[in-house]
């Protein structure tokens, strides 16, 4: 018996010193002379489970619970294991049971935390996870996985801090260190911290990478690094980081299919459409029901314009809550194409305001088939789109919804009009602004021309200027170049700017300063984008990062200069430096990524080239 007990002790010392090849080994033999032997049994499963091989373990910790008796620490691993496989109602059920056994035992709480925040289930999950913390405050596992679920939580700071306390334990085993950086990375990186998200995850990389047979954690700790480096711009680090990933569990297929649905990002950013979309279908092989990988799937496909495909792949967010409308679950009907003549139609204006003002072009074409429109739209945009031709009737999010026969996202008309890229309803002017307004708002700009420097000509360049988009939107620190990136255009003679940003963008002339016989900021003055709209009537050219007031300017049919980073939005298409959705737009690339400088060197040099009245 004492070789007995030596060998068990030998395998568990295999088992917590990373070896669990050498640990199943020392199992197996014990088990070929004890075959239901439950401590051994139990271990058996745990190493196979810790092995990707949960399959396997299931029905060996089974046995050992059937022949040992209910124990929480083993109906724990069989959740786990049964976690592992997706059979996540049993693994539930014994995680649940494994809490009624030991309500006062961190373990328990922490696993079935895990699980509920697998299964969506969010709120119950961060309350299992703080019973977690309240019956192990010293349990570093239970705060990390608070952590893990204040992210998803959307609770970022909170988690940061959480995980922070965690790491600040003493004898923190390594892969908890690992588990912590990774969540830190995660929150920084939820938080826009780039610099802190990426020290983060190269620190889980370069743990995870001295760790022994721990291959699927290093697989995860090159996927977050690989995550971080797509959001920061660094797209070809990030590509190689992915398949360090794959290089590091090639053999297992869920990490394999995670890679394949985060690579597309950084692949269609350079321009690998077919990679990205060969990607999003191996995934979906495995997947059909993953809802972000058809939307993602659908952006590359019109990235490259292949809209045949593209629009029905988009047509997948109309599952995902967040693009879901209010009245999504209400009759009548989503309209999918139906006769139009003598019914009234609601348009829900889903998105951005950019997505409204690009998309409402198809409203003349629904009044066209006979359609009553009402347009449902955001009081930033209402004066201006109570203007737009064949809508009948404005309503606001939250208000009333008045009698309707059929219902329709804006961005859902592409494809009910089934677009291609030589089909889009191009016409523009389609937005208009009444004659009065348009003159008060000239007299404005004008006005601000009796400062300007003696050395300009009669009539200089007026150029509406736009530098930034809203802090909300996930990759505007990309799409962005701020004030002080266009500063070198100030020094142009004969051109005088007009600030027309608005929202949190205006946080740049705090900094910045343009000489004032150049420069007039009228953003202040600006109620809505009516009056942007007014004002870029007396414009020769409207300079715009990738935001709404450049949808505006091109549907007035203005002369618009877009500024687009690396990898821009999907309406740009690839490489060309026109538009098909806007005549009168011209787009001025980055050439690499995050490099601003050749655009505004591009923009000036266009800017000297224009002939002036």
């Amino acid at each position: 018996m004492a070789s007995f007990v030596e060998a068990f002790n030998f395998a568990v010392d295999c088992f917590e010193a990373g070896h669990p090849s050498e640990a199943e080994t020392v199992c197996r033999q014990i088990l070929d002379v004890l075959p239901n032997h439950p401590d051994t049994l139990h271990l058996l499963g745990v190493v196979l489970t810790q092995q990707n091989r949960s399959n396997e373990a299931v029905p060996i910790i089974r046995k050992a619970l059937a022949i040992r008796g209910e124990r929480s620490d083993w109906l724990s691993s069989l959740g786990n294991a049964m976690e592992e496989i997706g059979d996540l109602d049993n693994a539930e059920s014994c995680h649940r049971r494994a809490t009624i056994l030991s309500p006062t035992k961190p373990i328990p709480w922490s696993n079935l935390a895990r699980l509920l925040r697998h299964r969506g289930r969010l709120e119950d999950a961060l309350h299992c996870a703080r019973r977690a913390v309240e019956t192990g405050p010293n349990f570093a596992e239970a705060r990390i996985n608070l952590a893990d679920a204040l992210l998803a939580l959307e609770q970022d700071s909170e988690a940061i801090s959480v995980t922070e306390s965690a790491l600040s334990l003493p004898n923190l085993a390594p892969r908890t260190q690992i588990g912590a950086h990774i969540t830190l990375a995660t929150g920084h990186h939820n938080l826009r911290r780039f610099d802190a998200a990426l020290d983060h995850s190269l620190a889980a990389t370069r743990l995870a990478s001295e760790l022994p047979n721990a291959n699927a954690l290093l697989a995860v700790t090159w996927r977050t690094l690989a995550t971080i480096l797509a959001s920061r711009g660094d797209f070809a680090e990030s590509i190689e980081a992915f398949h360090k990933a794959k290089d590091a569990a090639p053999f297992n297929p869920n990490n394999l299919c995670e890679i394949d649905a985060e690579i597309g990002k950084p692949l269609i950013a350079l321009g690998r459409i077919a990679e990205a979309v060969a990607g999003y279908d191996r995934v979906l092989k495995q997947r059909p029901n993953a809802i972000g990988t058809h939307i993602a799937r659908g952006f590359a496909l019109l990235s490259a314009g292949n809209y045949a495909a593209g629009w029905p792949a988009y047509e997948h967010r109309l599952q995902h809550p967040r693009f879901r409308p209010r009245w999504s679950t209400l009759a009548p009907r989503l309209w999918r194409g139906e006769p139009l003549e003598g019914r009234t139609l609601l348009l829900h204006a889903e998105q951005g305001l950019g997505d409204t003002i690009q998309f409402v072009r198809y409203i003349s074409l629904l009044a066209q088939r006979g359609a009553r429109v009402i347009l449902e739209a955001t009081p930033p945009l209402e004066r201006l789109l109570s203007r737009l031709a064949g809508v009948e009737q404005l309503i606001r999010p939250g208000e009333p919804l008045p009698n309707h026969d059929w219902r329709c996202p804006l961005l859902s008309l592409p494809e009910r009009f089934d677009t291609r890229l030589e089909t889009i309803p191009m016409q523009t002017p389609y937005l208009e602004v009444d004659v009065a307004t348009v003159a008060a708002w000239k007299t404005r700009v004008d006005a601000a021309l009796s400062n300007r420097s003696s050395e300009d000509a009669p009539s200089p360049l007026k150029i509406g200027l736009i530098w930034a988009g809203g802090a909300g939107f996930p990759a505007d620190h990309l799409r962005s170049p701020g004030l002080a990136t266009l500063a070198p255009l100030f020094s142009l003679p004969n051109v005088h700017f007009y600030g027309l940003q608005c929202g949190d963008g205006r946080i740049d002339l705090d900094s910045i300063t343009p000489p004032t016989t150049r420069f007039t900021d009228l953003g202040t003055e600006i109620c809505d984008f009516y009056d942007t709209a007014a004002i870029m009537m007396s414009m020769d050219i409207v300079i715009s990062s990738c935001t709404a007031p450049a949808h505006l300017a091109g549907a007035l049919g203005r002369t618009v200069w877009i500024m687009l980073s690396y990898a821009p939005d999907w309406r740009w298409l690839l490489e060309r430096l026109d538009s098909p959705w806007y005549p009168t737009a011209r787009l001025f690339r980055q050439k690499t990524p995050g490099n601003w400088k050749n655009v505004v060197q591009d923009i000036q040099k266009n800017l000297e080239n224009t002939p002036r009245e």
